[in-house]
């Protein structure tokens, strides 16, 4: 039987926004091993939840619930979605959610679908766009089962996905790379593979990979067994599985990093290359792989590029974790290296800052950070990098008159002092500095140019304006302030008038200052309302199944407001939408409007805020259920009813008289 989430677990601590999140989730079971290792809630929800905030609330759980115990907390959601999700509109409401649930997952997986582009031919199939390279082809299998099964399964929505591979723009010919690549690919997936089609750990395909040998398999592993006395053991004295599982070859195999016959680990700086190119490990000629094409599917790799960061860390067993950056300008790319004391001195003497390096290595992610980098690096030589500086080659210079340095909070990231030797070596004349609202860039600009230097700083400010003339009246003929009125408000799906959608309309119509007609209907948007919209208006997806669509609603309600005065609060918002939906059909709309905010600001000078809520309660006018269309309507007829008399003391007779006092 199924208890609300809430219910069942009354005690958790969570934000707002968490709680509001699973406020109607349900939960059916709760599984866990007999070791309470590890545990499963499995939910139900009719709205979607971001895999963020699932994500979130595990680790609240485990940390709040099983606090000091490595019990694994896990959450399996269900989905009962309304019929206004259709396979199109889940895709554009859940991707950004299945691309955070493919990261941690697959970075080729992921990386593979965010640069698709897709499209739905049929109500049903899905047509992704990717890319003609090995890799893509090679994924796209996987790729397709993970989404099927993620709309299938956890939505109920039946999907198909397809392919369509694209020639890819502006590349160079990388054929034999992308052999190279595809080899070492379908290498490792045979290694993993076993007889029966089933992926097992194959640890010696990563041994093999890492130490530059072969791993010992099959009818020549049994041999050394029995050789060893039957007892499983290598000659070295050692378990031909312990061997393997930590990438070491047997006997006198001489393995990167491995043991002698005596057992002794040898070192890997022992005997160097005779190349004086190689700084450690082996020697190696492999071809260079750009780092913005990398995958961790690649396996082994040879990245070519600059040190721009490291650092050296030693840890408790007496290594030096060092962990640097290498760019070679396409992209930027993480190695990690684990060194022995002894190792240490050498190796840092040539990892710097600046240093131009080939490194080879093994391409993961890495389980701390869930980023891609280069680990088990079994070489390093001297590099070669050609940078090449990007210079302003115009004849004509320009001068830049919008420039933000850091001191834009948000925006800028650039020093002052380095943008303006730039500029100077770019045989710029002037450079204007236009930081947001601030000029706390304007003393240190003063001193990288001198009195001498023919270059010129414009000093500037990008500044923050208030319309302090703008008027409460658009369009005003001058009508009487008795003349007819519709006062009205809509709820929508978002903020955009352009990409948003009106799901319900409420107006009241005024004549003389009394209400005489009304207006209410809901809209159906044909698409799902977000989780915070539904919090906000309690409007749900079922209550808009069925009803009628804006094209049919739009033209009624003009009719409605036809020949009278429109009232809104905030009324630019309100009538945007109108407006918007108004010329994509066609239908002319350009009525007088007044927005009672303004009157509010003229008329309520000492309230702080303006919101409905806030003024309803200055005028005295009871407002029960806020952020529903046709209440709004009710409760702001009613506050411009206040205002009017308010006007009428003032000696305000028509709507001219009402924007003279906003200029005022």
């Amino acid at each position: 039987m199924s208890k609300l989430f809430w219910e069942a677990i009354p005690g958790l601590q969570v934000n707002d926004e968490q709680r509001a999140l699973f406020d109607r989730v349900e939960i059916e079971k709760v599984v866990s091993t007999r070791d309470r290792s590890a545990i499963k809630i499995y939910i139900r929800s009719e709205r979607l939840i971001h895999k963020r905030s699932i994500s979130q609330m595990e680790a609240e759980i485990k940390k709040q619930l099983f606090p000091g115990v490595g019990t694994s907390v896990s959450i399996v959601e269900k989905y009962c979605l309304s019929a206004q999700y259709t396979p199109e509109n889940l895709m554009r409401a859940y991707e950004d959610s299945i691309l955070y649930e493919l990261k941690p997952y697959s970075l080729v997986l992921h990386n593979l679908m965010k640069k698709s582009r897709w499209e739905f031919t049929d109500a049903h199939v899905c047509l992704m766009h990717l890319d003609d390279m090995l890799v893509a082809r090679s994924k796209a299998g996987e790729l397709k089962r993970i989404l099927e099964k993620i709309f299938m399964e956890r939505c109920g929505i039946d999907l198909d996905v397809r392919f369509q591979y694209e020639a890819v723009k502006n590349k160079t010919d990388n054929s034999a790379e992308e052999r190279r690549q595809a080899e070492e690919i379908l290498r490792r997936a045979g290694k993993a593979a076993g007889e029966d089609g089933m992926l097992v750990l194959d640890e010696s395909a990563d041994a093999d990979v890492q130490t530059g040998g072969k791993a010992e398999t099959g009818a020549n592993a049994s041999a050394k067994e029995k050789a060893a006395g039957g007892t499983g053991k290598t000659a070295a004295g050692q378990s031909s599985k312990s061997a393997n599982a930590n990438g070491q070859s047997s006997g006198q195999g001489g393995k990167f990093g491995g043991k002698d016959s005596f057992g002794n680990r040898k070192s890997a700086f022992k005997k160097k290359p005779k190349n004086d190119d190689v700084l450690f490990g082996y020697d190696f000629d492999d071809h260079s792989t750009s780092i913005s094409d990398i995958t961790p599917e690649m396996g082994a790799v040879v990245i070519n590029g600059q040190v721009i960061a490291l650092e050296a860390r030693e840890l408790r067993s007496g290594k030096t974790i060092l962990v640097f950056d290498v760019t070679d300008f396409t992209d930027t790319v993480t190695v990690k290296m684990f060194l022995k004391e002894e190792q240490k001195d050498e190796v840092l003497g040539f990892v710097k800052k600046g240093a131009a390096l080939r490194v080879r290595g093994m391409l993961d992610i890495d389980k701390f950070d869930n980023e891609m980098v280069v680990s088990s690096v079994t070489g390093i030589r001297r590099g070669q990098i050609e940078v090449n500086k990007r210079m302003d080659t115009c004849e004509e210079k320009r001068v830049e008159l919008h420039c933000h340095t850091k001191m834009s909070d948000m925006d800028g990231v650039a020093e002052v002092k380095d943008l303006l030797n730039r500029a100077k070596e770019w045989g710029m004349s002037a450079l204007a500095i236009t930081d947001h609202g601030c000029v706390q860039g304007f003393t240190e600009a003063f001193h990288v140019v001198d009195n001498k230097d023919p270059f010129k700083v414009i000093y500037g400010v990008e500044g923050y304006l208030v319309d302090d003339l703008k008027e409460v009246v658009v369009r005003s003929k001058g009508q009487p302030l008795s003349a007819p009125t519709v006062v009205f408000d809509i709820e929508t799906t978002g903020l955009s008038a352009i990409s948003c959608k009106i799901i319900e309309i409420g107006a009241v119509k005024l004549v003389n200052g009394e209400i005489v007609d009304r207006f209410s209907t809901f809209v159906d948007p044909c698409e799902p309302i977000p989780a915070k919209i539904e919090e906000l208006t309690s409007i749900t997806d079922q209550m808009l199944i069925g009803q009628p669509k804006i094209e049919e609603v739009l033209p009624k309600f003009l009719e409605f407001c036809e020949g009278a005065v429109i009232v809104a609060h905030n009324a630019s918002f309100d009538t945007g939408f109108i407006e918007a939906n108004a010329k994509r059909m066609g239908l002319p709309y350009a009525p007088t409007i007044v927005d009672t905010v303004g009157l509010s600001r003229i008329l309520l000078p000492d309230l702080r805020k303006h919101k409905l809520d806030v003024v309803a309660k200055a005028v005295g006018v009871s407002l029960e259920h806020h952020h529903r269309a046709v209440d709004d309507a009710e409760c702001t007829a009613l506050i411009y009813q206040n205002f009017l008399e308010m006007l009428k003391e003032k000696g305000i007779e028509d709507m001219n008289g009402m924007n003279s006092m906003s200029t005022m």
